[in-house]
């Protein structure tokens, strides 16, 4: 199975990541940081002792989320008000 993960790696995104930070749970065992070592990516465990990194690496997340989902918006609603002022001024028009 994890010779298929790492196929996978190969085909998407994940071969751009450079660091993967991730917190110590349960779910991130050595078969998941190995897919993303075989990528070439960094992998960076934070320290139990430290639980203000999660924090940080949480709220930068929560940014770059932000970020990402205005500029996928921004299309969008230019094409909404696009279509909301054509149909203005067809209306003023008639």
């Amino acid at each position: 199975m994890t010779g298929h993960i790492l196929e996978y790696a190969d085909n998407t995104r994940i071969a751009g990541i450079r660091y993967l930070i991730h917190d110590n749970a349960g779910y991130f065992n050595q078969a998941f940081d190995a897919v993303f070592t075989a990528a070439g990516a960094r992998v960076v465990p934070i320290l139990p002792s430290a639980p203000q990194m999660n924090a940080i690496a949480e709220r930068w997340v929560g940014s770059w989320n932000a970020v990402s989902l205005f500029r996928a918006a921004l299309p969008v609603l230019a094409l909404l008000y696009w279509l909301t002022e054509r149909r203005n001024s067809a209306e003023r028009s008639a």
